[in-house]
């Protein structure tokens, strides 16, 4: 590929890319990584029972960054 062809392709194309992905992980990932925390945190509150707590948010806040995190590697 001549290099005047590949720099009329790579350099329009690289900061889109990699703005439309950090676009995407700050809006549409953080949006249903606090939907998540909500849903969870409303389960606890309604089912009150003896092994979900509110005490387990925390570790379930860590859980959900941890698979965020790996679906934006992905």
């Amino acid at each position: 590929m001549p290099r005047r062809l590949l720099r009329k392709v790579l350099v329009p194309v690289t900061p889109t890319f990699f703005f439309g992905n950090f676009l995407r992980f700050c809006i549409f990932d953080s949006l249903i990584f606090f939907y998540d925390i909500l849903v969870h945190r409303f389960q606890c509150w309604r089912l009150r029972s003896p092994g979900y707590s509110l005490d387990d948010v925390p570790s379930t806040i860590y859980k959900i960054i941890w698979r965020h995190l790996q679906l934006f590697e992905n």
